[in-house]
């Protein structure tokens, strides 16, 4: 009767030191997971808050000539770049967030071609409606470019928010 109870009473303990460690280890899980979702969420700020200033600037070139744009926004644009290439870098140590880099690097490359367009339109040529429309066309690309960012960063962070 004492082996019985005995061993009744051990194979709860074990039951019961089980049970525990599962739940210690999806805790771990859950606060690696949550520890991740945070990092990745203070750099997206930074990488979508870079990503609204190249639309703003991008949008003020409407109103002023490629000169007067990069005279007023060329420290606004250093202190974007500077701010984004510590969130870059803690991007890139995640594995999966290959598609949020690369939607931020098509952001960069659409602000850039807006500034070769508005170049290339204020140089003058045969047809003055052409090159206008050409800078309508890469202010598009911007705003889709800046879109598909604000996505792919929002369907990283949802799926580090799921149940476990």
């Amino acid at each position: 009767m004492v082996a019985a109870a005995l061993g009744a009473s051990l194979t709860t303990a074990v039951g019961t030191y089980g049970v525990t460690r599962l739940t210690s280890r999806q805790a771990d899980k859950r606060a690696l997971r949550d520890a991740k979702r945070e990092r990745l969420r203070r750099a997206y700020v930074e990488l979508l808050g870079a990503g609204r200033t190249f639309g703003a600037l991008a949008r003020l070139g409407f109103f002023l000539t490629l000169d007067q744009l990069q005279a007023q926004s060329q420290e606004q644009v250093a202190t974007a770049v500077e701010r984004v290439e510590d969130s870059l870098v803690a991007v890139m140590l995640e594995t999966d967030a290959k598609l949020v880099l690369s939607a931020y690097e098509e952001v960069r490359r659409a602000f850039d071609a807006i500034l070769l367009a508005m170049r290339r339109d204020e140089r003058g040529g045969p047809d003055p409606e052409q090159r206008a429309q050409d800078v309508q066309a890469e202010h598009g690309k911007l705003t889709k470019a800046l879109e598909e960012l604000q996505q792919r960063a929002r369907e990283q962070l949802a799926s580090l928010e799921r149940p476990m």
